[in-house]
């Protein structure tokens, strides 16, 4: 698992200064994105993302530090999803769910590297 900590901004909020729905996806985005260049490996991975869902358990305001805990929930052929919990304090503020398709260089569907599966369930795995 790795755990990345964000700060919500003042352009994460709607009017009321609470989170904007979107916010918790765009942080669970930007954590995995992080790791993944802070690791060193796979830059030139492409990863899109073909399913997101997200539930909401508590709100945020603008300057609230949050801990973005990420790690891989499943590992198939062709495709991995990552469970992605948003905590501020350890109080589960949102959790959500990103299933990547692994492409090659040409932008096919393609098996994962074993090297890259291995990879993921030694660094994510639970």
């Amino acid at each position: 698992m790795a755990v990345i900590r964000k700060k919500i901004f003042m352009g994460m909020t709607d009017a009321s200064g609470k989170i904007y729905f979107t916010t918790p996806l765009d942080l669970a985005t930007e954590a995995f994105q992080e790791w993944l260049v802070d690791s060193g490996q796979f830059k030139w991975a492409s990863l899109p993302i073909v399913h997101v869902s997200c539930d909401y358990f508590q709100p945020l305001e603008r300057y609230d530090e949050v801990d973005v805990h990420v790690q891989l929930e499943e590992a198939k052929t062709r495709s991995f999803s990552l469970s992605i919990e948003l905590r501020k304090e350890e109080i589960k503020i949102a959790t959500c769910r990103f299933v990547h398709v692994y492409l090659d260089e040409s932008g096919a569907a393609s098996p994962l590297p074993s090297r890259f599966r291995e990879w993921l369930e030694t660094k994510l795995g639970r």
